[in-house]
């Protein structure tokens, strides 16, 4: 089975670079998504990142659904949201969108979608700028394997925070056990100096944050030339194949 890879947020599976190596994104906020476009076309003749960002779309909504939660009543939030493209895809499926960013170039990009004053704002996943039980939904994609593990309890004990009771926390990551996944983003320049998360890290710092109802579900697994086969993706979620992965709980 090969696995197709949607870059949408950053990562690389290169080992044992410091922190301080790693791209600085207020450098590369206007032409970000250009370059993962243009690397994911050069090394695998796939689709832009935003297909990859479509089955997020579609895998948050259903997931919300699944847990009892209608979107279209519900609140989201994007924990770095980048330049906000799902942010922007979500407009208009859940009853109010929001997105945080630590970058200042970035957040410009997000801010320029026009979605309204006030859905965008600055900020980290550790101090969110919001109040307790604010959100019925609340993700990050592609996030974590940039931020020291030592701060991922920190961070979901955060966005539990900001959920409201029996609210969905849900973790998008890229999957390390997909060999095509690590090849295509070992060579993606602006994410050199990344290791990528484990399910198991993320679900480890869920448990510890007090989160219940933990699922694990794989995802994006057929590249453009086998997306007749996509149809078929929902029956193989439990399967480690994907070249995504997402970890759920709620409140």
């Amino acid at each position: 089975m090969l696995a197709a890879t949607g870059i949408d947020g950053a990562s690389a599976a290169l080992e044992g670079v410091p922190v301080s190596a790693r791209v600085d994104f207020d450098d590369v906020g206007a032409t970000y998504h250009e370059q993962l476009d243009a690397r994911l076309t050069v090394l695998i003749g796939g689709e832009p990142s935003d297909y990859s960002l479509r089955v997020k779309v579609r895998e948050t909504i259903a997931h919300a659904r699944r847990v009892g939660i209608e979107p279209t009543q519900a609140a989201v939030l994007d924990v770095g949201c980048g330049t906000g493209r799902m942010v922007q895809l979500l407009h208009g499926q859940f009853g109010r969108v929001a997105g945080v960013e630590p970058s200042g170039g970035m957040i410009e990009g997000a801010h320029a979608r026009g979605l309204g004053e006030g859905v965008f704002q600055q900020a980290t996943a550790e101090r969110l700028p919001y109040d307790d039980a604010t959100f019925d939904v609340v993700y990050s994609a592609c996030v974590f394997h940039h931020v020291d593990r030592d701060a991922h309890i920190a961070m979901v004990q955060e966005m539990r925070r900001v959920l409201r009771p029996g609210g969905l926390l849900m973790t998008y990551e890229h999957n390390p056990w997909n060999p095509l996944t690590r090849f295509v983003v070992s060579r993606c320049p602006v994410d050199h100096g990344i290791t990528l998360c484990r399910p198991g890290e993320i679900g480890a710092a869920y448990r510890a944050a007090g989160l219940g109802q933990l699922e694990t579900r794989f995802i994006v697994f057929f590249p453009k030339l086998l997306s007749v086969l996509r149809r078929t993706e929902s029956a193989l979620h439990r399967f480690p194949l994907g070249a995504q992965y997402y970890v759920s709980g709620t409140r």
